[in-house]
């Protein structure tokens, strides 16, 4: 998720060769922040895997397959203006290597 300067809020990195799955976003000198990292287990167990971000006022709520697994802050007050996904489909075999399909709404 970016805002209106392209400052990075929100990035989510699955990184299957660590078991874990990243978050960080950039600092107001658009540099990494410290980096978050949760592990994999019990996570992507359907083949139909959901990642679903909340956008809330101070944080961003990250949900896989229905279960809460981050609370991101908000470090940066802007406004999201523009999602962009990245997705290597030929990691191998299972949920996170089948097609990537992505539907971004907006905030009720």
């Amino acid at each position: 998720c970016f805002d209106e300067e392209n400052i990075v809020l929100l990035c989510i990195g699955i990184r299957r060769n660590e078991h874990s799955i990243g978050f960080n976003s950039w600092d107001k000198d658009q540099q990494w922040g410290v980096e978050t990292k949760i592990p994999l287990d019990n996570l992507f167990n359907n083949i139909d895997a959901t990642i679903k971000v909340i956008v809330q006022e101070s944080n961003f709520a990250i949900q896989i397959d229905r279960q809460i697994v981050c609370l991101w802050p908000r470090r940066s007050p802007g406004a999201i203006r523009r999602v962009s996904f990245e997705w290597d489909a030929g990691l191998g075999d299972g949920s996170l290597c089948s097609p990537l399909n992505v539907a971004v709404s907006p905030t009720m």
